[in-house]
């Protein structure tokens, strides 16, 4: 759920405070890693750790911030959690030559007659509306 709620949480964030735009400051590639975790030992360069606390304060500011964000991040990630669960009730596909195992939804088309559609699981039915940028849903 979360790596779905996430990244829209920081869509959302990055539209509206630059903070989230801005790029990975100088120089931080030689402060992150295990390579560069601060150990316990006095002689330790007492600038690289504060830089390091420096990025890391921010970082986890940046973090605190997308929560303003989370309830967008957590309806769209539960509609698509929830489209891909119909998805995967709907029966397999048929192969070239299988039965079909109903009505060709064709023959309905440019009639008065309605096509019913039952569900195999009738508990998974959940109304999901696909939009497109320019198109109403």
């Amino acid at each position: 759920f979360l790596s779905r709620a996430l990244p829209t949480a920081l869509e959302e964030a990055a539209k509206v405070d630059s903070h989230y735009r801005e790029g990975l400051p100088l120089g931080c590639l030689s402060l992150l890693g295990e390579q560069h975790r601060p150990n316990t030992t006095p002689s330790a360069n007492v600038s690289r750790r504060a830089a390091r606390d420096t990025f890391l304060t921010k970082m986890k500011s940046l973090i605190r911030g997308l929560t303003a964000h989370a309830e967008a991040a957590a309806d769209s990630a539960g509609d698509f959690l929830g489209a891909q669960f119909v998805a995967r009730q709907l029966p397999a596909l048929s192969c070239p030559g299988e039965k079909m195992r109903g009505p060709d939804p064709a023959d309905f088309e440019g009639t008065e007659r309605k096509l019913f559609v039952r569900w195999v699981a009738p508990g998974a039915v959940r109304v999901v509306v696909e939009t497109r940028p320019g198109h109403l849903p």
